[in-house]
């Protein structure tokens, strides 16, 4: 297998394990009250987007998506509620869109010069406001009208709040994820260079 073929593997394998040791230790779910949380789960995969390309970041971000999704059985009150509306609805919020935040970050990265930094930060700080803005736009447009949302005013003006709170949220995510990527994943990108000695 080409030296260039392992080291992608490889990575894209470390990357995984940190999204799963951030899910275990829900650390890449910081809780803020019973129906918030600020996901740092974007960090690793914007930094393999990145760094690794399109195809690594749709990887990542599929895992991404599928934690989350596995959030909603227990340990995510708010998701939880989801679930019990319709399963379906939950997993296109949940798997669909932060896979298409992992490509689009890649395809960011690629069409912004990969290589360099300014590359890497616009890539970093988009790839939380686009995992909100998918995010956040499924879930008002598959449940604002879901007769457990639309038939109640209480759990209209809740399904409100949680979509107002969040989008402040993200400014945390934001600034985490376009600090730590831009850093990490310009980092990366040089030892690789040097790995492959090109």
């Amino acid at each position: 297998m080409p030296k260039k073929k392992i080291l992608f593997l490889t990575e894209i394998a470390v990357l995984i394990a940190i999204i799963i040791f951030l899910t275990v230790t829900r650390l890449g779910y910081l809780s803020l009250g019973p129906v918030l949380s600020i996901t740092l789960m974007t960090i690793p995969v914007a930094i393999g987007a990145i760094a690794l390309g399109p195809l690594a970041g749709t990887i990542l971000g599929f895992a991404f998506g599928l934690t989350s999704f596995l959030q909603c059985y227990g340990a995510d009150p708010f998701g939880v509620a989801l679930l019990n509306a319709s399963p379906l609805y939950t997993f296109i919020v949940c798997v669909p869109t932060r896979t298409l935040v992992g490509l689009f970050t890649g395809l960011i990265a690629r069409a912004t010069s990969k290589r360099s930094v300014l590359s890497c930060t616009v890539a970093s700080f988009a790839c939380p406001l686009m995992n909100t803005v998918l995010f956040l736009g499924t879930l008002f447009l598959l449940f604002w009208s879901h007769p457990l949302v639309a038939g109640s005013d209480v759990t209209q003006s809740v399904f409100a709040l949680f979509i107002a709170f969040a989008g402040v949220n993200a400014v945390a995510e934001v600034i985490a994820t376009g600090v730590v990527g831009t850093l990490v994943s310009k980092a990366l990108m040089s030892m690789n260079k040097n790995q492959l000695g090109s």
